[in-house]
C-alpha cells in the first residue's frame, strides 16, 4: 500500500510517487499513536465489562447507562468539533483532549458514586469527541486527495489496534489487580503523551516549509458563485439523497459496531467461554477490522481514480465517486448481518473456541469496512466548504446509533434476550441497505438522463 503525501513539487497528471520525508512519517505516526491512546481511554471500561459485573460494583443496566452517557457526550462533542475544526486549531483540540481525558479517567477509577461516574463518563465523551475530526483535519492537510481514502483507513485502524493490544492488556490487568487498574493505565499514557504531541505535531505542512496538495474547489461551470448562507448550506445537505442515505446507514452500522462490545458477555453467559476467550474474540474482531478498513480504503481510492479517469469532463460530478462506494457498502452490510446472526443465533456451546475467533475475524472485516467508507463518502460528497460539516452531520447520526448499543440494548437484552435484541439490529441494517440500493438506482437513472441530454 502506497500513501502519496504532499511534497514541494506540484502534482502532474501522472505523478510519480515522491519520496516520503521523515517529517511526514512522523506526522502520521504521531496521529496514529495519539488516536490509539484516546480511543483506549474511551474504551477502557468497555474492555472489562465482565470483570465489572462479576465484582458487583455495577449492574448490567447501570453499566449500560454509563456507556450511553459517555456516547451522548461523545456525540455532541464530535458534532460540534466537526463544525468548528476549520476555525479552531486541531492541534490545540487534540492536546487538550490528551490532558483532560487522563484526568477524567483517573478520577473515574477512584470514585464510587454512580451519579459522579455518570458525570465523568459524559465529560470523557465530550473530551475525546474532538479527537477524530481534529485528526482528519491534520491528515487532510498532509495527504494528497487521491490517497485520502487510504490514509483515512490507515488512521482509523488505530481503533482496531487498540482492540488487539488494549483489550488483552486490560483483561490481564483486571485479573492481576482490578478493573480500576485497566482504566488508570490509558489515562496515565494520555497524560504522558500530551507534551510530546505538542512538540511533534504540525497542523499544516506550511509550518515546516512544505506545500499542501489539497486544492480549493472549482465551480463546475467555471463561473464564480456567490457565497451561500449557513441555512442554504444545511438545506443542501438535508436534501442530498446520498448524504441522507449515508447518515441513516452509518447510524445502523455503528449501532452494530458498538453492540459487539457486549459479545464477550453473551459468549460468557450463553456459550460458556472464559473472560480470556472473550478477550481473544475481541482481538480477532479488531484484527479483522484492520483488514476490512484497509480493504475498504483501497476500494474507495480505486473508485475515486476510476470515476476520475472515466469521466468525460474535467470536473466529474461527486455522485460518480459515491456510486461504486455505496455498492461496496451494500456488499459489506449483507455479509455483516450474516456473520452477526451466525454468532448470536446459530452458534452453540459445543463449538470450539477457534470457531468463534474465526467468526469474530470475519465479522470485523465486514463491520469496520463500511465504517471507513461512510466517513470518506461524507467528506467527499459535499462541496469543499461543507466537507467537515457533512462529516459532522453523518457522524451525528452514527453516534446516535452508538448510543442505542449502550443502555437501550442492554435493557432489551435483559428483557427479551440477546438473539431477539441483535435480530432487531440486523433488520435495521438490512432496511438501510435497501435504502442504499434505491439511491444507487436513482444515481444510475440520473446519470443516464444527463448523458442523453449531452448526446
Amino acid at each position: 500500500t502506497k500513501l502519496i503525501f504532499c511534497s514541494k513539487q506540484k502534482m502532474t497528471k501522472s505523478p510519480a510517487p515522491p519520496p516520503l520525508p521523515r517529517i511526514q512519517i512522523l506526522m502520521v505516526a504521531a496521529l496514529f499513536l495519539g488516536y490509539f491512546l484516546l480511543f483506549w481511554a474511551r474504551k477502557a471500561l468497555t474492555f472489562v465489562i465482565p470483570f465489572v459485573l462479576s465484582a458487583g460494583d455495577m449492574s448490567q443496566s447501570e453499566l449500560g447507562l454509563l456507556l450511553s452517557w459517555q456516547q451522548a457526550g461523545y456525540t455532541v462533542s464530535k458534532f460540534i468539533a466537526g463544525l468548528v475544526v476549520d476555525r479552531v486549531s486541531p492541534k490545540a483540540l487534540l492536546s487538550g483532549a490528551f490532558g483532560l481525558s487522563g484526568i477524567v479517567g483517573l478520577t473515574l477509577a477512584a470514585t464510587e458514586s454512580l451519579a459522579l461516574r455518570c458525570v465523568l463518563m459524559i465529560a470523557s465523551g465530550i473530551v475525546i469527541g474532538v479527537a477524530w475530526p481534529s485528526t482528519v483535519k491534520i491528515a487532510k492537510a498532509w495527504v494528497a486527495p487521491f490517497a485520502f481514502g487510504t490514509a483515512w483507513a490507515v488512521l482509523s485502524t488505530a481503533m482496531n489496534a487498540c482492540g488487539i493490544v488494549g483489550a488483552p492488556l486490560s483483561v490481564q490487568l483486571s485479573i492481576d489487580y482490578s478493573w480500576r487498574a485497566s482504566v488508570q493505565l490509558p489515562s496515565v499514557c494520555c497524560l504522558a503523551f500530551c507534551l510530546p504531541f505538542v512538540l511533534l505535531i504540525a497542523s499544516e505542512p506550511s509550518v515546516v516549509q512544505l506545500s499542501s496538495q489539497t486544492k480549493p474547489e472549482q465551480p463546475d461551470d467555471g463561473k464564480s458563485k456567490p457565497k451561500s448562507s449557513w441555512l442554504t448550506d444545511w438545506l443542501q445537505l438535508l436534501t442530498d439523497p446520498v448524504c441522507l442515505s449515508c447518515s441513516l446507514g452509518y447510524m445502523s452500522v455503528n449501532a452494530c459496531r458498538y453492540s459487539v462490545d457486549w459479545l464477550p458477555v453473551f459468549l460468557s453467559e450463553s456459550r460458556n467461554l472464559t473472560p480470556t476467550d472473550g478477550a481473544a474474540f475481541t482481538s480477532c474482531l479488531q484484527a479483522g477490522g484492520i483488514v476490512g478498513s484497509l480493504t475498504a480504503g483501497l476500494l474507495a481510492d480505486a473508485a475515486f481514480a476510476a470515476a476520475s479517469s472515466s469521466s468525460a469532463s474535467s470536473s466529474p460530478r461527486r455522485w460518480q465517486f459515491n456510486q461504486p462506494r455505496l455498492l461496496v457498502i451494500c456488499c459489506f452490510n449483507l455479509l455483516c448481518v450474516a456473520f452477526l446472526h451466525t454468532i448470536v443465533s446459530l452458534s452453540n456451546p459445543d463449538w470450539p473456541v477457534v470457531a468463534y475467533q474465526a467468526l469474530g475475524f470475519c465479522l470485523g472485516v465486514c463491520l469496520f469496512g463500511p465504517v471507513a467508507v461512510y466517513g470518506v463518502i461524507a467528506t467527499e460528497s459535499a462541496p469543499t466548504r461543507l466537507a467537515f460539516t457533512s462529516h459532522a452531520f453523518c457522524a451525528l447520526f452514527a453516534n446516535v446509533g452508538a448510543m442505542v448499543s449502550g443502555y437501550p440494548l442492554g435493557l432489551a437484552a435483559s428483557k427479551f434476550g440477546w438473539p431477539a435484541s441483535v435480530a432487531a439490529l440486523e433488520f435495521w441494517v438490512l432496511v438501510t441497505t435497501v435504502g442504499h440500493a434505491i439511491v444507487l438506482q436513482r444515481i444510475s437513472l440520473s446519470a443516464k438522463e444527463k448523458q442523453l441530454k449531452a448526446d
